[in-house]
């Protein structure tokens, strides 16, 4: 009834925001004390909720449950799943602020701003010449060793 009425009578001392549900402040309140209770068994790395952890744990078994119904590629998380539909809906809610252009999610976005501030952080250990994305130094790595790209 809560949810309907927006009555949220659980409220952190610390920065006061309220929640509708015990559980929910219980979680919050780890953003500021730091507790993380949750162990990858894999790696070690540390979660405040469960779902975190679970989610994690997909990163080291490779399960990718969550599949788009209109191309059948999979995903690991369902924030994933939700970008990917962009490509199908045409959804493009990130614009350049220099040229106007669009894209579909916020690391687009951030790769393409360095075709205007001229950044090329992917540098070639053995040549030197530098990349505006990763993808394109693997690509010239290729030359080096003779490998067709």
């Amino acid at each position: 009834m809560r949810v309907h009425t927006g009555e949220k009578p659980f409220t952190c001392d610390q920065c006061g925001k309220s929640f509708t549900q015990k559980g929910q402040l219980k979680w919050h309140i780890r953003i500021h004390t730091g507790e993380k209770p949750y162990k990858c068994h894999e790696c070690g790395k540390r979660f405040c909720c469960k779902s975190h952890l679970e989610r994690h744990v997909r990163v080291h078994t490779g399960e990718k449950p969550f599949t788009c119904d209109q191309c059948g590629k999979s995903f690991p998380n369902k924030q994933s799943l939700e970008l990917h539909m962009r490509i199908h809906t045409g959804d493009k809610p990130f614009m350049c602020n220099q040229c106007e252009k669009r894209f579909s999610n916020k690391q687009c976005l951030e790769i393409h701003m360095r075709v205007h501030t001229g950044e090329r952080p992917h540098t070639c250990d053995q040549c030197g010449k530098s990349f505006t994305q990763k993808a394109h130094l693997k690509g010239h790595m290729k030359m080096h060793l003779g490998e067709k790209p």
